[in-house]
């Protein structure tokens, strides 16, 4: 059995209650996952997507020490 603190349930309860926040985390997962299928540019290699260039373009950012 997992054991979770009073206020972690209680916080995970009222994400649940909110409907507003639910449709704002489903919108974002949706656009993520439709730039997971998305294709870079046309006749791309599918491997290639908005959200891995996006991601790869934020490792790189990381691991160079740039900031914004």
């Amino acid at each position: 059995m997992v054991y979770v603190g009073l206020d972690l349930l209680q916080d995970m309860l009222c994400d649940v209650e909110d409907p507003a926040l639910n449709e704002r985390v489903s919108m974002k997962f949706s656009r993520l996952f439709n730039d997971l299928e998305k294709p870079l540019y046309a006749r791309c290699k599918p491997k290639h997507t908005n959200l891995s260039t996006t991601l790869d373009l934020m490792k790189l950012k990381s691991s160079s020490g740039w900031i914004d």
